[in-house]
């Protein structure tokens, strides 16, 4: 019995509340993001286990230089968490960008076109032609 996860959205002075979990179109982006998640973390590991192939044959037996090594390691970390925020920055960026253009009202023109009837077009009607009498001169 918890809370649906729900995002709000506004634009143009409108809220609109969507449900995040059971909506097709955020699961679909979720699944793509935990497939790109699970690709950088295999890259990730297949990185470190060819660092360890190379560090191994430069490391002494006795372990001397290990301190320098694991600061190297911070940094190296450091630097992957700095790229991840800013990724996921640039995210959030894009996802902003498309949820307030998606939230925009259609303009008036468009609004009255879409339910006008078919057929039919949102001008004004057209004066009907007026025709006078004809005198004959007689």
């Amino acid at each position: 019995m918890g809370l649906r996860p729900q995002l709000t959205l506004e634009a143009g002075g409108r809220q609109e509340v969507v449900a995040v979990e059971g909506n097709p179109e955020v699961d679909q982006v979720e699944e793509h993001a935990l497939e790109a998640v699970r690709k950088a973390e295999e890259t990730a590991l297949e990185a470190g286990r060819k660092w360890v192939d190379a560090a191994g044959k430069w490391v002494p037996a006795e372990l001397s230089g290990v301190h320098e090594m694991v600061e190297h390691s911070f940094d190296f970390a450091k630097e992957v968490l700095k790229l991840q925020r800013e990724f996921v920055s640039d995210i959030l960026k894009v996802v902003n960008e498309a949820a307030t253009e998606a939230a925009k009202p259609a303009p008036k023109s468009a609004a009255r076109a879409r339910h006008a009837p078919r057929g039919t077009t949102t001008h004004a009607p057209r004066r009907a032609a007026t025709t006078r009498p004809v005198r004959r001169a007689g």
